[in-house]
């Protein structure tokens, strides 16, 4: 994670990551270079936390029913958070069933953001479906648009992958998997030599 760049990570926050690309398949270089590259852009390698802005700001999520927030407040408790900035009353909900924790829906963005960075932003990535478009061999552009919803940063998102590419490269990124040495045929006993005939010795007459 130092190598490509991202500020360094609680242990916690590490934990959660590893277990996140385990969890939700996010398992070939191809797919966690697509996946750090978006996650890079979208926090800023790791600088931004929760979505910043003013309450006027997120005023404007109010009753939002794209976002299911229905309930007043919504709008500024579930803002942006976690790696992929998982946004919206619907999305947090879906999220804290998944991980059979309530207190995503009490602590909104800022839990999300300290507890589930990665689980939430590997979470949404594959309910988006987004393995399948790697593996198709989708371009940046392409995964951008299914992230964003439009082409929002595009330059530093490909610019980003860039430098996912250089480090995770199966090596630094997803594990390859280990082919399994097939343990050593045994040998086989050696057969004890038959004791020799002693020789009788012939008396001689004197």
């Amino acid at each position: 994670m130092q190598k490509f760049g991202w500020k360094p990570q609680t242990d916690v926050q590490m934990k959660d990551l590893n277990a996140a690309l385990a969890k939700y398949d996010i398992n070939s270089p191809a797919r966690v270079k697509n996946f750090m590259a978006q996650c890079g852009h979208e926090v800023d390698m790791g600088r931004i936390k929760v979505e910043g802005g003013s309450n006027a700001y997120f005023n404007r999520y109010e009753g939002r029913k794209d976002l299911g927030n229905t309930q007043p407040g919504d709008g500024h408790l579930y803002k942006g958070g976690g790696n992929m900035q998982l946004t919206g009353r619907e999305w947090y909900q879906k999220f804290s069933n998944e991980m059979k924790d309530p207190k995503i829906m009490t602590g909104g963005a800022a839990y999300v953001a300290a507890n589930y960075p990665w689980s939430s932003a590997a979470y949404e990535w594959k309910t988006s479906k987004i393995n399948q478009m790697v593996d198709r061999g989708a371009s940046v552009r392409e995964i951008t648009k299914k992230v964003n919803g439009g082409y929002n940063g595009l330059s530093n998102r490909i610019a980003t992958f860039g430098k996912a590419d250089k480090v995770f490269n199966g090596e630094g990124g997803a594990p390859k998997p280990v082919t399994p040495v097939a343990p050593a045929k045994p040998v086989a006993p050696v057969t004890p030599s038959k004791p020799s005939t002693p020789v009788t010795g012939e008396a001689h007459n004197t």
